[in-house]
């Protein structure tokens, strides 16, 4: 299965450009992806980005008949006005979009973590607070150390 580990923090340029890790570059590769969807998290200060197929995965499960209905409360429906085409340029950096900057808090550096099927791009501070914050929820016992467990 194809997934983003790790996190790396990099340099944003004076034109707002960052680059992407190496490994998420492959890994949108091995999934068709040649960018990514970024939109605002709507829980963190945080950008949320996944490979262009997930996009299709959200239009396969939602229901064609559904413009006559009433919409229904769905964090995938709430994000989709927000989502943004990400490509890459031939150095494999991207322009992040000023609202979602604006929303993360970035200034001149961003941390890419990794979250298997996503990853998350944050202000370093911000991302070193919220693992703190994780880190110690997990030891009080309000948290599974997995995803799906006890």
């Amino acid at each position: 299965m194809k997934s983003f580990l790790s996190s790396h923090t990099f340099k944003v340029d004076r034109k707002g450009r960052v680059s992407v890790p190496a490994d998420y570059r492959v890994t949108l590769a091995e999934l068709n992806s040649d960018g990514f969807l970024a939109f605002p998290s709507l829980t963190e200060p945080a950008i949320r980005a996944c490979a262009t197929a997930a996009l299709d995965r959200i239009t396969a499960a939602s229901d064609p008949l559904s413009v006559f209905a009433p919409t229904p409360v769905s964090p995938a429906l709430i994000s989709v006005p927000d989502i943004v085409r990400c490509s890459f340029d031939a150095e494999g950096r991207v322009v992040l979009p000023r609202d979602l900057v604006e929303h993360a808090g970035i200034t001149d550096t961003v941390t890419f973590a990794g979250r298997l099927h996503y990853f998350e791009i944050w202000a370093p501070e911000r991302f070193k607070a919220h693992q703190a914050e994780l880190r110690a929820k997990l030891r009080a016992g309000g948290a599974s150390p997995l995803p799906g467990g006890p």
